[in-house]
């Protein structure tokens, strides 16, 4: 089990992330994904929408509808306190980034 204050792994935050998706937004699909040492990136798509998580210095999140990216503090500027990636702040984010979508 993973502590909600604890700096993920890229496997657990691949996880976790999989699994939102999997739970809250069935319709967007696994595109790709890396994981290059302290680098990690993954993609979901559904139909006209990406969205681009990543860990690189900090936690991210940007989504691109039609080729317009977005990113997620452009639409709610906390998650700039919620950029490390922690179990807390990655659900915080993804749950901010479902509330965009819908």
């Amino acid at each position: 089990m993973v502590d909600s204050n604890e700096y993920l792994s890229n496997d657990s935050l691949r996880n976790i992330i999989t699994e939102y998706f999997n739970e809250n937004l069935p319709s967007y699909r696994l595109h790709n994904s890396y994981d290059n040492g302290r680098y990690f990136g993954i993609t979901f798509c559904n139909k006209d929408i990406n969205i681009n998580i990543k860990k690189e210095i900090g936690f991210w999140i940007n989504i691109v509808i039609k080729s317009e990216e977005y990113g997620l503090w452009q639409y709610d500027r906390r998650v700039n306190d919620f950029s490390e990636p922690t179990k807390y702040n990655v659900l915080f984010q993804l749950n901010i980034m479902k509330e965009f979508l819908a």
